[in-house]
């Protein structure tokens, strides 16, 4: 469980820093759609996981023979079903912060120190 949180978090980061950097959108906008996606996995949450437990179940049978390979079957299954969400979440640490970034560009230096000029 661990393992795939990290993990979906640090690739996540990655692939926005490279890949989602947009001039056409506001980092906003971008952070805006991964909390959707977010709150669209948690709310699928139960069917999504009734799924995996009937994915379980049928590939019961055919890892029945080892305690080994029930285990790693256990956790592949639950290793990819946590890597989506958390894969959004830390795309969305990633928009947040660039989008912070962003807004402190924007404010001109004397706004910034409170110094105004005569």
């Amino acid at each position: 469980m661990v393992t795939s949180f990290f993990l979906g978090l640090a690739l996540g980061s990655l692939f926005v820093g490279r890949h989602l950097r947009s001039r056409r959108w506001s980092p906003l906008v971008v952070y805006g759609l991964f909390e959707l996606g977010i709150g669209a996995f948690a709310l699928a949450f139960p069917w999504l996981f009734a799924a995996v437990d009937a994915s379980y179940g049928a590939l019961y049978p055919v890892f029945a023979g080892s305690g080994t390979a029930l285990f790693a079957l256990r956790f592949a299954l639950l290793f990819v079903f946590f890597l989506a969400p958390t894969f959004l979440m830390g795309a969305r640490k990633n928009t947040k912060s660039s989008a912070k970034r962003r807004a402190k560009r924007a404010v001109p230096l004397p706004a910034k120190t409170g110094y105004r000029a005569p």
